[in-house]
């Protein structure tokens, strides 16, 4: 039931590494034009992209990006670093189902609710729209399931119930290995006593009907040290039995 619930979990922990990692790869990007031309580097990427770079709306781009200067680069790199590195710290706490990552998400996710509104308000899309539903339903989602996380407290003492519960686990399987073995000795004495006996019928048959002295001796040699191990397999089985019951 819990894994059922932990599903949009998964979902959450997904979207946030891969807003993560995506951020990140800007951050990277950025920080190769803070030192160039941007100007250049807008019409070359206009270029890679086959955009008519005579175009009034594509030379209006470029001359704007342009005009971005050195220090608003370095801050706006920054700032994707950022975004990046609290997605990224955010999968990993709620992967790892912490407190803090719980409440962390919900406070970032939720800061970012009433700018997402007022840029609906501004202007509506349908990528705002989805958006803004998304953040919300993670926002609420992750208020509400706080029976899925744990602190770091709660955590240790969870593993420790569960370290405790694998040694009942372990000492419960080697008490049923030991049985079986008991059994396999059980079962491998009792066909040895089956043979005596089948043995020990076939020798007392030879002996009533053996006329010669000296074999009709042996014979009863025999059948003395059969009746002994006899004797010794039928304690020994009994005992056996006693111990694994």
């Amino acid at each position: 039931m819990q894994e059922r619930k932990a599903r949009f979990l998964k979902f959450i922990i997904a979207y946030k590494t891969i807003m993560g990692s995506l951020e990140l790869i800007i951050f990277f990007g950025l920080l190769k034009l803070v030192d160039k031309d941007l100007k250049i580097a807008a019409t070359t990427f206009a270029k890679y992209l086959n955009l008519d770079i005579e175009n009034q709306y594509i030379r209006l781009l470029i001359e704007n990006i342009a005009q971005v200067e050195h220090n608003t680069m370095i801050g706006l790199s920054i700032s994707v670093f950022l975004f990046s590195a609290f997605n990224l710290v955010e999968a990993w706490g709620l992967h790892l189902r912490r407190k803090w990552a719980e409440w962390l998400t919900v406070a970032s996710t939720g800061a970012m609710i009433p700018f997402e509104i007022y840029t609906i308000y501004d202007k509506v899309t349908v990528v705002r729209i989805i958006v803004l539903a998304l953040n919300c339903a993670i926002v609420y989602y992750l208020a509400t399931r706080k029976d899925l996380f744990h602190s770091k407290r709660e955590m240790e003492e969870l593993k420790k119930r569960e370290q405790e519960e694998l040694g009942k686990h372990k000492t419960r399987l080697e008490e049923i290995v030991q049985k079986e073995h008991e059994l396999e000795e059980i079962i491998t004495n009792e066909l040895e006593l089956e043979r005596l006996l089948e043995k020990k019928i076939a020798i007392e048959e030879h002996f009533l009907t053996e006329r010669d002295a000296d074999a009709k001796a042996r014979l009863n040699n025999e059948l003395r040290l059969l009746t002994e191990r006899e004797n010794e397999l039928i304690e020994l089985i009994r005992d056996e039995k006693r111990t694994l019951h």
